[in-house]
């Protein structure tokens, strides 16, 4: 196969362009797949746009001491849900 032929062959794994489309195309550690640097610009916009979000949902959701459930609350929600739990 000619070289030619094995870049032709490389593409982003996202948008689909080839090597010769792009600027830069980023392997992955594997280097069986690809991304275009277009398609990392647009991920970071994403990521930029909403990462305040993102981080802001995960700290909320996050288990502390002071808002860990009490096991007879766990219990009594439980039992709302799940017949013959006492059983």
């Amino acid at each position: 196969m000619a070289e030619s032929d094995n870049k032709a062959l490389r593409r982003c794994a996202f948008c689909g362009r080839t090597e010769e489309e792009v600027a830069l195309l980023f392997p992955a550690q594997s280097g069986r797949c690809y991304i275009c640097d277009g398609c990392v610009n647009v991920c970071a916009e994403f990521l930029d746009e909403n990462l305040d979000d993102i981080t802001s949902e995960s700290s909320e959701s996050e288990l502390t001491f002071e808002t860990l459930p009490r096991p007879i609350d766990i219990k009594a929600m439980l039992d709302e849900y799940v017949i013959g739990q006492d059983d």
